[in-house]
């Protein structure tokens, strides 16, 4: 039988070590883009209150999303990667992304420079049917890619971070920005429509090596 002081401190150590290693979550918008398995990539973002967008709060979640796309190398990020369910994407495709590609690629994939670019509460239309595949990842879905069917030209229209009506009409590779990010808005995942036979660990050789 223990006796009753030592089950005492038994039961305080047991609560102090709970307390010490109690997980911790940080509050959205986050500094980093979450993760495939964040129920909140998964659900259907909400559609932002016009009346909002001028708030500090709302102007802080927009440069939250701009500061971690580009601190993550990324050309597109939506609200929902920073744990907010909002309508909101954010795109730019800058000489910087496109100085990795020879100019072959870059004909061949029709990629072209994005500037900053912000859209609330964004509607999609598609404008040329014929799809093309090419080579997609995600930040939420970090070291991966896939061969990514995607429309050839849409055109995507909403507010700016001003509040003010704008339109855009994107190709190529810019189209698939648009629609990958689109895509966030509803729940979904490139991964849930990808060629799952190209789905790739992009460091696989690493793992091999002596």
């Amino acid at each position: 039988m223990v006796p009753q002081s030592m089950r005492r401190r038994l039961v305080r150590s047991i609560k102090l070590r709970t307390k010490i290693w109690e997980p911790r979550m940080k509050r959205a918008p986050y500094d980093h883009p979450c993760q495939v398995g964040d129920p909140v990539l998964r659900g259907v973002a909400a559609p932002v209150d016009p009346a909002i967008i001028k708030t500090d709060n709302f102007q802080k979640i927009i440069d939250t999303m701009v500061r971690v796309m580009r601190e993550e190398g990324g050309v597109g990020i939506s609200a929902p990667q920073l744990g907010i369910g909002y309508q909101i994407i954010a795109m730019e495709y800058t000489k910087a992304h496109m100085s990795i590609y020879s100019d072959k690629i870059i004909k061949i994939r029709e990629i072209s420079e994005v500037p900053l670019t912000i859209f609330i509460n964004p509607k999609m239309k598609i404008l040329d049917y014929s799809k093309v595949s090419w080579p997609e990842g995600c930040q939420s879905i970090k070291g991966f890619t896939a061969f990514v069917d995607r429309y050839q030209a849409v055109q995507i229209k909403g507010m700016d971070r001003e509040g003010k009506r704008v339109t855009c009409t994107a190709e190529g590779f810019p189209a698939r920005i648009v629609q990958h990010e689109m895509d966030h808005l509803q729940g979904q995942l490139y991964i849930d429509i990808m060629d799952s036979k190209t789905f790739i660990d992009e460091d696989w050789m690493h793992w091999n090596l002596e």
